[in-house]
Parts: C-alpha cells; sequence; structure tokens
C-alpha cells in the first residue's frame, strides 16, 4: 500500500472527497511505511481532501473493550463514513502475517476453519466466504457491508505467498 500511495499522482484535488481507515491499526509496528494512519493521511494531503481516521488499536483485549471503542463518538463518525465508501484499495493478509499479533490458539483454530486470508479484519476461505471467527467479538473493524456496496474494491499485494489469499479474496468477489 505504501508503494500505492507513494506514487500516487493526481492531476487534481478533491476536496470533496473523504478517504476513511475502516480497521483499526496493528500494534507493534514500528515502519511508517505501514502505518495505516500515516498512508490514509498522505492520500488525503495530495488530494486536497478530508480524512477520518482511528485511534484504535485492530484487536481489542476482550468484547468489552471492543464495545467501549465502537462507542467512541470518533469511532462511530468514522464508521459511519465507511457506509459510504465507493472505492477501497486495500491488500490481503495471510496467516503468517498476523502470527504476531494473535496467540497461537487463534491462529489454529484459524486454519481449522480454513482461513487463507484476511482483509479489512474479516477472514476468509479459499472460496471467499467470511468466516465466523471468535476474533470477532475483538477486531476493531467497518461493517463487512463495504465488500457489498463499495463499487470498486482494488486490491495491491506481491509476492506469492500471498496467492491463496487472493485467490479467496477474488472468488468471493471481495475484490473485483
Amino acid at each position: 500500500m505504501h508503494g500505492v500511495v507513494k506514487n500516487l499522482d493526481p492531476r487534481h484535488l478533491i476536496p470533496d472527497m473523504k478517504v476513511v481507515q475502516i480497521a483499526g491499526s496493528l500494534e507493534g509496528i514500528t515502519n511508517p511505511l505501514y502505518d495505516e494512519l500515516d498512508l490514509v493521511r498522505k492520500v488525503a494531503q495530495l488530494y486536497g481532501c478530508e480524512y477520518r481516521c482511528l485511534l484504535l488499536p485492530f484487536v481489542a483485549e476482550s468484547r468489552e473493550q471492543k464495545e467501549a471503542f465502537m462507542a467512541r463518538a470518533n469511532t462511530r463518525e468514522v464508521f459511519e463514513c465507511a457506509k459510504d465508501i465507493n472505492i477501497f484499495c486495500t491488500s490481503v493478509g495471510t496467516l503468517a502475517q498476523w502470527a504476531g499479533h494473535l496467540e497461537t490458539k487463534e491462529i489454529a483454530s484459524l486454519k481449522k476453519q480454513g482461513a487463507v486470508g484476511c482483509i479489512a479484519g474479516y477472514f476468509y476461505d479459499i472460496n471467499g466466504r467470511l468466516l465466523r471467527t471468535s476474533l470477532d467479538d475483538r477486531l476493531i473493524r467497518a461493517d463487512s457491508g463495504v465488500f457489498r456496496t463499495a463499487q470498486h474494491r482494488i486490491c495491491v499485494t506481491s509476492d506469492h505467498f500471498k496467492a491463496n489469499a487472493l485467490l479467496g479474496a477474488l472468488r468471493g468477489g471481495l475484490i473485483n
């Protein structure tokens, strides 16, 4: 995603556009090239428009903590904006990439369910079916309706280890 943002070359400003972060940030990311907050801010700066960020972790410690985060005014505002998304640009995550952020038993449970990838906090199988997981009560993310309502669902990825994640996302229409 950093490469996409780095290579954006807008021909004109779009001040009515809003750039919206649709999931919390993974903690422990120390490289600003992978920081969601920074990427959202840079896109908005390039297009001269507003942006909305979630100043929250991707994974809450408990259901109660997630509920408290979701009740915050800023969180509600960001997710209200997310309902109107007509373009989203993402990458696909793999279980290997989540290994440092989830417990071993959570990764094992995802594998058992057939998870091959994750987009915006939604794990899915090789056919792109969204999986109901024990993490659903803890992940800070927009409603899955974004996969149905966003007209353009763009995925940028590289590396062969993401092939199954990309295939599942395409098969399920999570990206188009």
